[in-house]
């Protein structure tokens, strides 16, 4: 799995506040979520304290999230900039006519 799709599932994770609540949500198996999430700890660091109830953040997860929510929403805010530039036509226009006589 890519780094940028690990931090979206980092975030979704995040904001369903369980692991499982964010494999339904994003159609993907509770084991991929969690080998996903265990990248980036090997990364980064310890992210959740885990009980079998329930998950919370570190306080490094806490900063990392703010982060990771304002740099997804920048990309993709320019995703949809680029987007839009692409349908607009672009160049030169030569236009010709023939003399009226």
């Amino acid at each position: 799995m890519d780094y940028l799709t690990s931090l979206r599932l980092f975030c979704t994770v995040v904001e369903a506040k369980s692991f499982a609540r964010a494999a339904d949500i994003l159609g993907l198996s509770p084991p991929v979520v969690s080998r996903a999430i265990s990248g980036l700890e090997e990364r980064l660091g310890r992210l959740f304290h885990r009980t079998t109830r329930q998950i919370s953040l570190t306080e490094t997860a806490e900063r990392f999230f703010s982060d990771c929510t304002r740099l997804l929403d920048e990309l993709q805010a320019m995703e949809e900039c680029a987007s839009k530039r692409a349908g607009e036509a672009t160049g030169l226009l030569h236009l010709a006519s023939p003399i009226p006589r």
